[in-house]
């Protein structure tokens, strides 16, 4: 009697072939990280949920990775090169058009989307505008390498590679691209050279220890404004409520501590999570607004362990007004899926202010640290230390492109920035301009807004109209502030906060533009030159809190800066803001 088949072996069998097979093809597409434990999650997932589970689980990862129409594993001088070819590409349409604009952006457009880059506005900047920027290497880097950034972590994410028990708020590999690319900024800031009409010179590396792009001072000036707004709450008679928003189940990409990928998951990005948390405060703001409700105070948004953001409200009202802002603020973080499981319990918070307790600037000053510096912190919730909790929260506010800090209410911040540049002798007779001046200098930011909550005194820009590079017209720069508050005349009284013109670049550029500018050679550049003077001027540095230094930061990660190069674009983009 022949032995008989076990066709339940036999098959079970086959389907573990097919399942090795498809792993194999999946991981040849996929970057070098992700081959080390996508092949332990898959079987994971097959154990546990079955063949058809395990496959959609690869596929999700296969489809990620050809939204990219490159490989992701492309180093960062591979993907300088495909930007540079991209902009050829571009070029070539233009040429093919023969001055057809329209018909050359049509063309770009197109090999634009293939590339997955956000593209221009033609209605806002104009075709021209537009089609030079496609036209551009530097352009394509910036683009390019925020879609590779994005569609790794995004890989990462659905891969399971983002979450308490691997990578907390970020993939191990972003975190390290990110630390890469900081210390290759430090370098660079650290080459590059401020020098004005009168001899002044400093490397925007000093320049940066000064301003708001140090993270010390960030977290300072952040403390102050919400220290602020106490005071201004307690003079009032006003009470503090502190909220949470939390995204649906369906934003998560896994449980809660367990690292369990959640079947609820629908692919959604962190940047997605954002816009929809953004467009329910909008929404929100309308109808609070509607009911003559008008809080202040800070907005931050800080990562769960799984990379997915939520929302901290700390928000200053009359007591009278706070059932009716709770109300509102809780139907609309329950107006998505507000009766899945949990949700009444989990999507919406609110905490009243007991400053028997402890100050309003307390209950937020966590969160502050956690996303900066890790300030007086020894570890977050999930057992991080708070150098590496800070570290990684970075990098995923990076990646993604998050405003981690928004104020809510009061006065503008621009406005106290440039009012701690001026002198008390600067102000003239205005004493109205005086008093902010003052208190901003002191950092007094409740009696700040006290004196500028109706937008008393205003930036000025400057008249001048000018063309950038790509053709279209460069935003006005700041040049100083003016009221028209306190002038005995009745007239408007403005005061210059720019007072000087930079040259920017490294030595041996800055001397050819200082000699240029002067109209006599310059002294020998080093940077001990007039070392002691120097170190005296950096003194006046302390009232620049301006976000020029932070946005050229930027600027610079992007791709718009290599070492080793810097032309007239870095020149003009400084000047243009004021430098």
């Amino acid at each position: 009697m022949s032995a008989m088949i076990d066709y339940k072996a036999e098959a079970k069998a086959i389907e573990q072939k097919h399942a090795a097979d498809y792993l194999a093809e999946v991981l040849e597409i996929l970057p070098w990280g992700f081959r080390k434990f996508i092949p332990g999650e898959y079987w994971k997932i097959y154990k546990r949920e079955g063949f058809f589970a395990a496959n959609l689980f690869l596929t999700g990862l296969k489809d990620q990775a050809k939204k990219i129409s490159y490989r992701l594993a492309l180093d960062d001088d591979q993907l300088i090169n495909e930007a540079e070819a991209s902009a050829r590409m571009c070029e070539s349409f233009l040429i093919n058009a023969v001055g057809d604009y329209d018909l050359a952006w049509y063309m770009a457009e197109a090999y634009a989307i293939n590339k997955r880059v956000e593209l221009p506005d033609t209605e806002k900047l104009g075709v021209y505008p537009a089609m030079m920027r496609l036209t551009d290497g530097r352009w394509w880097r910036r683009a390019l390498r925020k879609v590779h950034a994005r569609g790794l972590e995004t890989l990462a994410i659905k891969a399971n590679a983002v979450h308490v028990r691997r990578s907390t708020y970020a993939s191990v590999d972003t975190v390290k691209r990110r630390g890469e690319q900081k210390a290759r900024n430090a370098r660079i800031l650290e080459n590059i050279k401020a020098v004005n009409e009168v001899g002044d010179e400093y490397s925007l590396a000093e320049l940066a220890a000064l301003n708001v792009s140090n993270p010390s001072i960030r977290r300072a000036e952040l403390m102050t404004r919400i220290a602020g707004f106490q005071v201004m709450a307690d003079q009032q008679g006003h009470v503090g409520e502190f909220y949470t928003w939390t995204a649906p189940s369906k934003y998560h990409a896994v449980l809660s501590r367990s690292g369990a990928r959640n079947p609820k998951f629908k692919g959604y990005t962190p940047r997605e999570t954002q816009a929809y948390l953004s467009k329910q405060w909008a929404k929100a703001r309308a109808e609070l607004k509607r009911a003559g409700i008008k809080p202040y105070g800070f907005r931050v948004v800080e990562p769960h362990h799984d990379a997915t953001p939520h929302w901290h409200m700390l928000f200053f009202m009359p007591f009278g007004q706070v059932l009716k802002c709770r109300e509102i603020l809780r139907r609309y973080a329950l107006e998505v899926d507000g009766d899945e499981e949990g949700a009444q319990k989990q999507r919406f918070k609110a905490v009243a202010i007991d400053k028997s307790k402890g100050t309003a600037a307390g209950y937020i000053a966590k969160y502050i640290a956690k996303a900066i510096d890790g300030f007086k912190l020894d570890a977050d919730l999930y057992g991080n230390t708070a150098n590496d909790a800070a570290r990684n929260i970075e990098a995923w506010a990076s990646t993604w492109n998050i405003r981690q800090f928004q104020q809510i209410g009061g006065a503008s911040v621009t406005v106290w920035r440039e009012l701690r540049r001026l002198k008390a002798e600067d102000t003239g007779t205005n004493e109205f301009l005086e008093r902010a001046r003052a208190a901003a200098d002191r950092g007094d930011w409740a009696e700040y807004c006290n004196l500028n909550d109706a937008g008393q005194i205003a930036l000025m820009l400057s008249d001048e109209t000018e063309t950038g590079r790509y053709g279209d017209v460069k935003q006005k720069r700041v040049i100083g502030i003016q009221t028209a508050v306190g002038n005995l005349l009745g007239g408007s009284d403005e005061v210059i906060t720019r007072v000087h013109t930079w040259i920017i670049g490294q030595p041996n550029q800055q001397a050819e533009g200082a000699q240029s500018a002067q109209g006599e050679a310059a002294a020998p550049w080093s940077t001990v030159n007039n070392c002691t003077e120097d170190l005296k001027k950096l003194e006046q540095y302390k009232r620049m809190q301006t976000t020029a230094y932070e946005e050229f930061r930027l600027l610079i990660e992007s791709g718009d800066y290599s070492p080793g190069k810097f032309d007239e674009f870095y020149e003009e983009w400084l000047y243009e803001r004021g430098f």
